[in-house]
């Protein structure tokens, strides 16, 4: 049957080895100048079914009130990282963070969306379950500034290439 090729084949493939903490998730949230709403992506991080997550907020640099934002609000919480750097850009604040990260498993969080609270549960139950899958990804829904669902599959919508998948 398909099922028992696709389990022969997922058996000859190599195993991706995990190094870090067993089980953890380390969320990298790099922000620049996000006070506003970064917030609420921490908590959307914290609020996972999944609950052995930390998360790592890298500050490149904000000018406005996104360091007060974050520690006044997580500053006593074990499980958040702020971590302020100068303003390098976004790739160099999201690889800081990942050379912060001590979780088997790396999230990465962009400082202006939020998760939905199974999201980091499903992809770690795929990655443990399927050794030979060394990552995961998710599409998206796009919502305005009010929370309003304006494309409910953004991805496929914004990139040609999807229109290949289901």
């Amino acid at each position: 049957s398909m099922k028992k090729a696709l389990r022969r084949k997922s058996q000859s493939l190599p195993k991706i080895e995990s190094r870090g903490q067993s089980g953890l998730v380390s969320v990298i949230v790099p922000t620049y100048n996000r006070g506003y709403c970064v917030n609420k992506s921490i908590e959307s991080a914290l609020a996972q079914t999944y609950r052995d997550i930390e998360v790592i907020v890298i500050d490149d640099g904000s000018t406005d009130n996104t360091r007060e934002v974050i520690t006044g609000a997580f500053g006593d919480d074990p499980r958040v990282k702020y971590v302020y750097q100068p303003n390098g850009g976004v790739s160099v604040a999201r690889n800081h963070g990942i050379r912060l990260a001590r979780g088997e498993f790396m999230a990465l969080l962009d400082s202006d969306d939020i998760w939905k609270p199974w999201k980091t549960e499903l992809q770690v139950r795929v990655l443990q379950e399927r050794s030979e899958i060394g990552m995961v990804w998710t599409d998206m829904e796009a919502v305005n500034q009010d929370g309003q669902l304006i494309a409910p599959r953004f991805l496929r919508k914004m990139y040609a290439a999807y229109r290949w998948f289901p």
